[in-house]
């Protein structure tokens, strides 16, 4: 469903691309967007990343939390970091079951910092 409606939005050349960046974007979850790093373990040009990930922000998949500074330019200038929407599409991405979170570890953190942001969000909106 997801690869059908990014498809209708752009010409999507690798169709195993938008799934396989919305799950390095989930590994990554809470962590300064680096587009160059982001290019490196994908293998795709930063350009066609850009794309890509424009699309998943402009389907609301992907969330970007800029930092907060008291210059508006300082502000624009650092770099966001990246949160899925849903706390729900951030575990299925990264195969977390409940098993494995109340095991404890490093997926704890992350996937609760998303679903905390992501609460904070809409009671903001």
């Amino acid at each position: 469903m997801l690869q059908r409606d990014i498809w209708d939005l752009a010409n999507v050349a690798d169709s195993t691309a938008i799934p396989q960046l919305l799950s390095v974007v989930a590994a990554r979850a809470g962590s300064l967007l680096n587009f160059a790093d982001l290019s490196r373990t994908m293998a795709l040009p930063q350009t066609t990343l850009k794309r890509y990930f424009a699309l998943l922000e402009g389907t609301y998949l992907v969330q970007l939390l800029r930092p907060w500074a008291r210059s508006l330019g300082k502000r624009v200038i650092q770099t966001p970091k990246t949160y899925l929407t849903g706390s729900g599409l951030l575990a299925y991405a990264l195969g977390v079951t409940l098993e494995r979170l109340k095991a404890g570890g490093n997926l704890v953190g992350s996937v609760l910092e998303n679903f905390v942001l992501m609460e904070l969000r809409k009671q903001c909106a």
